[in-house]
């Protein structure tokens, strides 16, 4: 009997995310494009959390190739740069190697971190930087991607570049869409490479509902699970937010009943992503 202990079956998983590690291995730049909400950035933690999957996708990884993820936490603070103290003790906690300065002068973290990456550098090491979040980026100045300019032009040339930025963003490709000021300086990492991230096939849909349906214990035919496909296209919030519906029935979940559940939850998910204020922006 299937556990569900993956968010989709690992193998999936890593073909999913095949042309990203890539761009690691290769120590490229890039930015990941895919529909908001669509897990791209969930089930990316979850292979960085296995060590045995992510090893098998990136062999030097965690010995010649650093990853970190870094999703900013948005504070209420003056300082505009808080975000590069939280970049600083999220490398503490990736590498041992690197010690977090007790600061919030940008000035000094942003030194600090460039000695780092000189010190990677010299041992034949690269740091791939994967930035989530692109709303909490929209409230920072231009100065803040400026700074962020400043540690990913490090020995920036290839094959000797020391640090790669990948951004995690939404909709249509960055080339020909209209980005915060934040990005201006990052314009080039940004479209060195880009990549697309696909919403769910049919059997990854099923494999999907199975696993929502298991847990809140809701009993779905098989008819039902390939009409949620249909309707849904795959997209994973109104997959997620169809059996999520179905745990309040009391009566057995039918085709008739999906078609209904599927076509007002399409509705009001459609309605919020198109009133997003972030919608138009990454």
């Amino acid at each position: 009997m299937t556990d569900y202990f993956y968010p989709l079956p690992p193998e999936k998983l890593k073909k999913r995310y095949s042309a990203l590690f890539d761009l690691v291995r290769k120590r490229q730049s890039g930015s990941f494009i895919g529909l908001p909400e669509s897990a791209k950035s969930g089930y990316l933690q979850f292979l960085l959390a296995e060590k045995k999957i992510i090893r098998s996708c990136i062999p030097d990884y965690d010995d010649k190739l650093k990853v970190l993820y870094f999703e900013p936490v948005p504070f209420l603070t003056k300082n505009p740069y808080h975000w590069l103290f939280q970049l600083s003790i999220k490398l503490e906690i990736l590498d041992s190697s690197y010690c977090h300065v007790l600061t919030e002068d940008p000035v000094i973290i942003l030194t600090n971190i460039q000695k780092y990456l000189l010190k990677l550098s010299e041992k034949g090491k690269h740091l791939s930087i994967i930035f989530s979040r692109p709303d909490v980026w929209k409230s920072l100045p231009r100065e803040a991607g400026e700074a962020l300019k400043a540690i990913w032009e490090v020995k920036r040339q290839p094959p000797s570049n020391v640090c790669s930025l990948i951004f995690l963003l939404h909709s249509k490709s960055p080339t020909t869409e209209r980005l915060s000021p934040f990005y201006d300086p990052l314009r080039i990492a940004i479209n060195e490479n880009v990549l697309f991230f696909p919403v769910l096939d049919n059997s990854e849909t099923e494999y999907t509902v199975n696993r929502f349906a298991s847990f809140f214990n809701v009993n779905i035919s098989k008819p039902s699970r390939k009409l949620i496909y249909e309707l849904t296209g795959g997209y994973y919030p109104l997959v997620v937010n169809t059996v999520k519906a179905c745990k309040s029935l009391n009566t057995r979940v039918t085709a008739g009943i999906i078609k209904s559940l599927g076509l007002r939850i399409i509705v009001s998910i459609l309605a919020v992503l198109s009133n997003s204020s972030i919608a138009p922006i990454v």
